[in-house]
């Protein structure tokens, strides 16, 4: 199922304390920890020596100890083993990175740099994680159409009783996906509409861009009165996704905001800081939800009647077996319709 060598997130930074975690990526069972000088180390999730989880292990002085034997892997690679000395080979690397408070690995050797998530005019503000127990494929459908945020958002999506107002426009190429969406926002209390920057009657203006290598969606949303105003921005959204296993994925979103708004001031920015990360948790948990309650998770299981708002979906497929996959997307020939298993009991995630 491994598929793309570039940048993945982890975890958040702020989870990677004294203790390793366990993760996987595309279906690799892998381990996070910090090195000595707190730098973040992703290894295989396997001790050479007798297969135990590494994950259940210790730090100790910048090494992971296997909590079977105590043998000890560094930073580089190099394992020793209880006498110390070092063993026949060492265990596989990945590069790793700690950036805009989220740890990120590579598998391959490639030059690609990390995303570049702030800009002259927005300012990175809340970092937050979620996770469904869903195919990538239908974690990246929710993000790709704004028909749900009608019903299933409480505060960033369109207002579901003029739901007939909404225009979506989407554009596919051959190597990505472009949607806009314009219409009536939620109605919301006065203190959240000063803080998102809406005014009385505005249009809600949703337009992103979705690539596929790496696997991630920018957002930016706007305002206008009309439609024939000029769009103010508010805020921006990038979206990271990581897909763990066949049945279970995982998508870290960086919300920034307009540097023009109110949110510039840096007495503001911690109060809108942890507002902005609340909203964004709680629409992402609802989004979560609403797939983990899926009736069947197999991609290839039942045909499905679409929408308006759905013909992203079906270039989505087709784009990530191409760009993510390399045209090699391979599944087991049986995909549980149920919940993906949990963790393994210890490991600590």
């Amino acid at each position: 199922m491994v598929g793309s060598t570039n940048w993945h997130p982890v975890c958040l930074a702020s989870d990677l304390l004294k203790l390793p975690r366990a993760f996987s990526l595309g279906g690799k069972q892998l381990v996070v920890f910090r090195g000595k000088s707190g730098q973040p180390v992703v290894l295989e999730d396997r001790c050479i020596h007798r297969n135990m989880r590494l994950s259940l292990g210790k730090v100790c002085a910048g090494a992971l100890k296997c909590p079977f034997h105590g043998w000890q892997y560094h930073a580089d690679g190099v394992v020793l083993d209880s006498d110390g000395k070092q063993a026949g080979s060492n265990t596989a690397r990945y590069q790793a990175a700690e950036y805009s408070g989220v740890i990120w690995t590579k598998s391959g050797m490639n030059e690609s740099a990390l995303p570049c998530l702030e800009s002259s005019d927005v300012q990175l503000v809340a970092v937050t994680r979620s996770s469904a127990s869903v195919p990538i494929e239908l974690m990246l459908d929710i993000f790709l159409e704004a028909e749900h945020t009608t019903t299933t958002h409480s505060i960033f999506g369109y207002d579901e009783r003029r739901v007939t107002e909404l225009k979506c426009d989407i554009e596919i190429d051959d190597a990505r996906i472009r949607v806009t969406n314009e219409g009536p926002p939620k109605r919301l209390l006065w203190p959240l509409s000063l803080l998102l920057g809406f005014k009385g009657k505005d249009l809600f203006v949703d337009e992103f861009e979705a690539e596929f290598d790496p696997l991630r969606i920018c957002y930016n949303h706007y305002t206008r009165r009309s439609k024939d105003d000029s769009l103010a921005l508010l805020t921006k959204m990038h979206m990271y996704f990581r897909p763990e296993t066949e049945s279970s994925s995982e998508v870290f979103a960086f919300l920034c905001m307009s540097k023009k708004h109110l949110y510039s001031s840096a007495l503001l920015r911690p109060i809108v800081s942890y507002i902005g990360k609340m909203i964004v948790d709680s629409e992402l948990q609802a989004d979560m939800d609403m797939l983990d309650h899926l009736m069947v998770k197999d991609i290839d299981a039942a045909p499905m009647v679409g929408g308006r708002f759905d013909h992203a979906m079906h270039a989505q497929r087709r784009l990530l077996k191409k760009h993510y996959y390399g045209g090699h997307r391979e599944r087991s020939q049986h995909t549980s319709t149920q919940s993906s298993t949990a963790p393994v009991k210890g490991s600590r995630r």
